[in-house]
């Protein structure tokens, strides 16, 4: 499933000049009785987001000028892929 969402992010849809590929490891989302199969579970969390997205998520002082819904808009993710565990 991970190869997958990674596949669909990159060649699938391809992402496209002005936009990123965002990658998270997890494996927190695992519900429990997923967990006893956690080595063997799909952890990739894939997200194809604006060029500018990660930098407004992980820097709050990152163009002030957007607050609000506008900044939500901004750093919210165009295709999300994730497990569904």
């Amino acid at each position: 499933m991970d190869f997958q969402h990674l596949w669909a992010a990159f060649e699938g849809r391809s992402a496209k000049e002005n936009e990123g590929v965002i990658i998270f490891y997890s494996k927190k989302h695992l519900k429990s009785y997923a967990k006893f199969f956690s080595a063997f579970m799909p952890r990739l969390w894939v997200m194809v987001c604006p060029k500018s997205a990660f930098e407004l998520m992980t820097n709050p002082e990152s163009r002030p000028e957007l607050q609000g819904e506008v900044r939500f808009l901004a750093e919210r993710p165009i295709v999300e892929l994730k497990p569904k565990l």
